[in-house]
């Protein structure tokens, strides 16, 4: 009886060897695709290869899927492409609206205070102004 348990046993961690890595290997697929799906041009990435670089464009070829990467200063920049299964890691992800709305924001919260400041000081400049003319005339 106790072989037969033993021997469960053993059967039961032979597939949970096998199914386990099964199963995590689709998921991290999966995040990989969904990776890959959300790139768009002026993405920054790194490559497996390590390469660091901003995403000029996005083309579909008959072999698959390329991306050109643009990478490097600004007195050697250099254009490459590569496929996407080359990318490894999404660094920044443009996205045009969110930053034109977080720059209106910050426009409004940084204009505000200009403006009262900028009163407060004319208020004052004013009243100091009238202060000294009545000096001036007693």
């Amino acid at each position: 009886m106790d072989n037969y348990v033993l021997l469960g046993l053993l059967v039961v961690m032979i597939v949970m060897m096998i199914v386990l890595p099964m199963i995590t290997q689709k998921k991290r697929i999966k995040e990989f695709n969904d990776m890959v799906d959300s790139l768009k041009a002026s993405d920054e990435i790194r490559t497996i290869g390590g390469i660091v670089g901003r995403i000029v464009k996005i083309c579909d070829k008959e072999y698959g899927k390329t991306i050109i990467l643009e990478t490097g200063d600004k007195g050697s920049k250099s254009v490459l492409e590569f496929d996407v299964a080359a990318v490894g890691l999404v660094l920044k992800q443009s996205s045009k609206k969110e930053k034109t709305v977080e720059q209106k924001a910050e426009e409004v919260v940084n204009e505000e205070p200009k403006q009262e400041t900028i009163v407060e000081e004319k208020t004052e400049a004013k009243t100091t102004k009238k202060s000294t003319k009545k000096s001036t005339k007693k």
